[in-house]
């Protein structure tokens, strides 16, 4: 196996400015795989016509199907790797051997990156123009084991949980933990959280400006668009002041850091339901 790329030593503790708000699920089509979806993406040229498609990848019957906008089924066929993505026309693949894991280019052979000491990697990884990233799996027993790596600059760029799904837009990456839709910048920056309603997501993809997840629950695809419900914010972000007066839902003045749920009654009288992380 070629090595093309020098191996880089990450700093696994970020601090980030992280803001939270809420996103609309809209249901986009009802499609039940018949098996459990793992992984969505958009193919910009995998229809008949040349099409764009929705792709959905299964878990233990390993199939790759393929429908069109509206949910209709093109194609059926074996999924051919279980992660993967298109960059400048070659196709990427994680991989790992006995000792490390790697990000390997079909047509070459070559690796295109290296994990640092013995990071696992995960089937997820996503590129655009100029980056590719790849989630790894760190040997370190803390919350935030798993790292998003900027492939192609060797670039760490954030710490998180264990990430569902990744997608990416030319400006930043996105992923799922948990309830919530991350938002990072290609610098690593700007981090920022998003609420949603979609139970059990399988993937995550960007598309035309939009971002759209599938429901192994519900059995349908869905298009997240901004809320206009309560904001979230995190104590790491939250610009708290004298001012403002805290409240619990019992009615109880407490500290603006107290997580939870708090009404905030500001000096000029307007009240706002926010919730502290």
């Amino acid at each position: 196996m070629k090595k093309i790329f020098t191996l880089f030593a990450f700093v696994l503790s970020v601090l980030y400015s992280r803001a939270q708000y809420g996103l609309n699920a809209i249901k986009v089509f009802d499609f039940d795989a018949e098996d459990k979806v793992y992984n969505m993406y958009i193919d910009s040229v995998g229809g008949a016509d040349g099409g764009d498609v929705f792709c959905f990848q299964t878990d233990s019957t390993n199939r790759l199907i393929k429908t069109d906008l509206s949910g209709d089924i093109i194609q059926f066929s074996d999924n051919p790797y279980r992660a993967f993505t298109v960059f400048n026309g070659d196709t990427l693949v994680p991989v790992r051997d006995s000792v490390r894991s790697a990000v390997i280019n079909l047509q070459s052979g070559d690796s295109l990156f290296i994990s640092p000491y013995d990071w696992g990697c995960l089937s997820a990884i996503t590129s655009n123009s100029s980056a590719v990233y790849v989630v790894f799996m760190t040997p370190y027993r803390v919350e935030n084991r798993f790292v998003i790596i900027d492939c192609i600059k060797g670039k760490l760029i954030c710490n998180t949980i264990s990430p569902s799904g990744i997608c990416c837009s030319e400006e930043g990456v996105y992923f799922i933990t948990g309830g919530f839709v991350n938002y990072v910048d290609v610098n690593g920056e700007n981090r920022v959280q998003k609420t949603y309603l979609v139970k059990d997501p399988a993937g995550i993809t960007y598309y035309k400006g939009s971002l759209y997840l599938y429901s192994n629950a519900d059995k349908a695809v869905y298009r997240l668009q901004p809320s206009d419900e309560t904001e979230v914010y995190s104590v790491i972000s939250s610009e708290v002041n004298s001012e403002p007066v805290h409240y619990g839902l019992d009615g109880k003045r407490i500290d603006p850091s107290t997580p939870g749920i708090h009404i905030v009654k500001y000096p000029d009288g307007t009240v706002k339901k926010t919730i502290v992380l």
